[in-house]
């Protein structure tokens, strides 16, 4: 059989409509074009979460000397805080740039360690242990809870194991607001 090129153009351009529209259904765009966080967790604000990867806080603060402080760090900071590691590493960077006057304030409502732990928290990975250790304390609270409780799980989130495992060992000493908060050592 013989093509002419009139014949040959037409069958060329339905074969060709053919692939295309078999293509279009199966593009992908370039993987440069996708967003860095598309599959990654993000944080309250948009951003990537802070999980437990990366530098810490003490690695890029300490050692600090003993008598020796930056902003509202101190050598004292360079024990184990059982943060995530980029929750550690934002709460340090935080308290870092703050001065000094702040960092104990009496009868201020709050002080420089707290809106530093605060500031942190909405950026933390949801962590799904959290909620387990907050439903194991609410059992252990019997229904006797500061209002803290309420939303234990955000503020368990930027802990890592270890340090939700010694917060659900503090609070059975009370289940207040006090209790809640002296056992999360982040916001002291």
């Amino acid at each position: 059989m013989k093509l002419d090129r009139n014949q040959f153009l037409l069958l060329a351009t339905a074969i060709g409509a053919g692939v295309m529209g078999t293509a279009a259904k199966s593009y992908d765009p370039p993987v440069s074009t996708l967003s860095k966080t598309d599959d990654a967790e993000q944080d309250q604000n948009g951003g990537a979460c802070d999980g437990d990867t990366g530098q810490t806080g003490r690695a890029k603060y300490c050692p600090i000397q003993e008598g020796r402080n930056k902003g509202c760090l101190d050598w004292s900071a360079c024990d184990d805080s059982h943060l995530k590691a980029a929750s550690e590493l934002r709460l340090y960077d935080c308290l870092a740039s703050k001065p000094r006057n702040t960092c104990f304030t009496e009868g201020a409502p709050m002080n420089a360690f707290e809106r530093c732990a605060r500031d942190m928290i909405p950026h933390a990975c949801s962590d799904p242990t959290s909620a387990q250790v907050c439903a194991r304390v609410q059992r252990t609270c019997n229904g006797h809870m500061g209002s803290l409780m309420g939303s234990c799980a955000t503020w368990l989130n930027p802990l890592n194991a270890t340090g939700k495992a010694q917060f659900a060992s503090c609070m059975v000493e009370g289940c207040d607001d006090y209790q809640f908060k002296s056992c999360l050592g982040y916001v002291r």
